[in-house]
Formats: structure tokens, C-alpha cells, sequence
């Protein structure tokens, strides 16, 4: 959880059994200030693998994770429920 003058400002929630993230959101106010960034990078360091599904259609999204060394693995669907299957595995 990220919290900043006492407000929660981001969370990541992961399923452990398969190092799932089901959720990484950040404030809309705070967009763009690197609280994602800083979840997933505390994420990484406690998964040596991550797995996610992101929206095809939310670009802003696929980006990040892409830039975050996340790979699409596959994708699924079609149209504005399809999805991309995300994974990173650590390089040590």
C-alpha cells in the first residue's frame, strides 16, 4: 500500500499462490508520480515471477507494464473485452 500525508494513495493486490497480480491502482492524482512504479517494484522484489491481465484497449497500461520488462504472453478475446496475459520473470 502506498500512502502519502495519511491518505492511501495506491495499492497492488496479489494472489501468492501464483504471483498474480489482480490489481495495481494508483490515485488519479497521483498518476505519472512513480507510486505504481514503486508498487511493482516492491512486488518484484518479493515475486521472482508476476503474471497479470491487462486490457487490450488501455494502452497507458500495456505501456507501463511493457517498459516494466513485462512481456504479453498472449492475448485473449476480442474486441473490448480482450485482454492481454502479461508475465516478468526476474533476471536473477
Amino acid at each position: 500500500m502506498a500512502i502519502e500525508s495519511n491518505k492511501v494513495v495506491g495499492f497492488v493486490s496479489i494472489w501468492a499462490p501464483e504471483s498474480f497480480i489482480h490489481h495495481l491502482f494508483v490515485s488519479p492524482r497521483k498518476l505519472r508520480g512513480g507510486v505504481g512504479l514503486k508498487l511493482l517494484d516492491l512486488s518484484k522484489k518479493r515475486y521472482p515471477r508476476l503474471s497479470l491481465k491487462c486490457l487490450s484497449q488501455n494502452s497507458n497500461a500495456t505501456e507501463f507494464y511493457l517498459s516494466q520488462g513485462f512481456t504479453i504472453a498472449e492475448t485473449i478475446g476480442n474486441g473490448a473485452e480482450s485482454y492481454h496475459l502479461m508475465k516478468w520473470k526476474s533476471q536473477t
